[in-house]
């Protein structure tokens, strides 16, 4: 299949200010959530929070694609891959900070602001921006269950570090009893295994839109190729 530019509009100013923004919100979500440590903890003991990690990642894969498009160079299927880690990454960071910590913290003044921009706005406008702007069909199915590596490998490491020093940033990856944690290492597997079944099929998703993508702009082509 051929590959497609979203909305046919990559030439011009609209792409790499797309992909600014992107990098622009989640670098400035990062730099206030950092910089106002939630209590005890410094500003690097903030990168071990999945929010955090995974805002840096989209923000550095859109700087890489906007110096691409810069360029004048069209990313591959291999940073098409790289940025579908980014998407999966940061969608997760949204859904599950609306589904399970949202109704527990309550944050003001600066820390709210970063709030917003790091667990809402930045999924939302990763999201639009590569499909809107990014190119169409490079993706493959089995790319969902790659992009499983991340979360998988953060999971991994919440539970080793918690083993050895007690600290879990997220109560559901804590087998600690409620109401801090989830009561058992079987409690966290289950919800695991959930949240990695729920990851593959919105990587599914993307993939299936990512293919939708590339046939719309392929009959659009077509139809202005024939009224030409």
């Amino acid at each position: 299949m051929e590959t497609r530019t979203g909305t046919g509009m990559g030439a011009g100013i609209a792409r790499p200010a797309a992909h600014a923004l992107v990098a622009a919100v989640a670098l400035a979500g990062v730099f206030i959530l950092v910089g106002k440590p939630f209590a005890g903890q410094g500003s690097w003991g903030m990168l071990r929070y999945f929010t955090i990690q995974s805002n840096l990642l989209v923000a550095a894969l859109a700087l890489a694609e906007f110096a691409l498009v810069a360029l004048g160079r069209k990313p591959g299927r291999r940073f098409a891959v790289a940025r579908g880690f980014g998407l999966v990454a940061i969608s997760l960071t949204g859904a599950a900070y609306a589904l399970f910590l949202a109704r527990a913290w309550h944050p003001t003044g600066m820390t709210a602001v970063g709030d917003r921009l790091a667990h809402y706005l930045s999924p939302l406008l990763a999201l639009l921006t590569w499909a809107g702007f990014s190119e169409n069909g490079l993706l493959r199915l089995r790319d969902a269950a790659l992009w499983l590596a991340y979360p998988g490998a953060y999971l991994a490491w919440s539970q080793i570090n918690g083993a050895l020093t007690g600290f879990y940033p997220y109560w559901f990856v804590n087998p600690k009893p409620a109401p801090e944690g989830l009561g058992s290492a079987w409690g966290v597997l289950a919800f695991a295994a959930a949240t990695c079944a729920a990851l593959w099929l919105l990587g599914a998703a993307l993939v299936g839109l990512d293919r939708l993508l590339a046939r719309s702009g392929e009959r659009r082509d077509g139809s202005t190729g024939a009224a030409r």
